[in-house]
């Protein structure tokens, strides 16, 4: 989703925090469905927020885009 430039939502572990910076590239919330609401109420309500989420999404994965695709690769095949 990242490298198509979308905004994406992740539950808070170790791994996500990796891929994701909170507000900046996408949001991570804690597992409780208050949380995730919350989260997803904001995506939907602030086109601004969305939109900059996802452009930036894009931008940080568009180099390492070739790298993720390989890995892809590998795993299927």
């Amino acid at each position: 989703a990242q490298i198509l430039g979308k905004p994406i939502l992740v539950s808070d572990c170790m791994a996500n925090r990796e891929l994701v910076t909170d507000g900046e590239d996408g949001l991570i919330c804690d597992l409780t469905p208050e949380s995730i609401c919350s989260r997803i109420k904001k995506l939907i309500s602030d086109d601004v927020l969305r939109i900059r989420l996802g452009k930036n999404a894009e931008r940080r994965n568009t180099d390492r885009g070739d790298e993720q695709i390989q890995k892809l690769l590998k795993f299927l095949f």
